[in-house]
């Protein structure tokens, strides 16, 4: 999500209700606590600027049959398309990295459909 809003220019990232892991009576020291918090919350330090987020994994979408909360990285969801037996469609996938680029560089390891 982070890398998509950052190419559409967003001035930034307000993350609202984000849950503390576990609940602090039911780890067995407050070190394991401590380490799964660090753990969980890793990935707030790389959103905050699109250039930590070049080169990592991501995850897009285009339907909105899967987690209603994923929705919200990639473009409105374009399906159900009507299909036309003998003619080409397109099916439109916003990313947040300039994957060319990428390529010319060798940085893309695999891209998967």
């Amino acid at each position: 999500m982070a890398s998509t809003w950052h190419q559409a220019d967003a001035d930034g990232i307000h993350f609202w209700n984000l849950p503390t892991p576990f609940d602090p009576y039911n780890v067995s020291s407050q070190d394991e606590l401590i380490k799964t918090r660090r753990k969980v919350y890793a990935c707030l330090n790389e959103v905050g600027d699109a250039k930590t987020l070049i080169g990592n994994d991501k995850l897009y979408c285009v339907d909105s049959s899967v987690f209603i909360h994923y929705k919200h990285i990639s473009s409105t969801p374009p399906l159900p398309m009507h299909l036309i037996p003998g003619r080409a469609q397109q099916l439109p996938l916003l990313l947040g990295d300039d994957v060319q680029l990428a390529a010319r560089k060798g940085l893309i390891e695999e891209l998967r459909l």
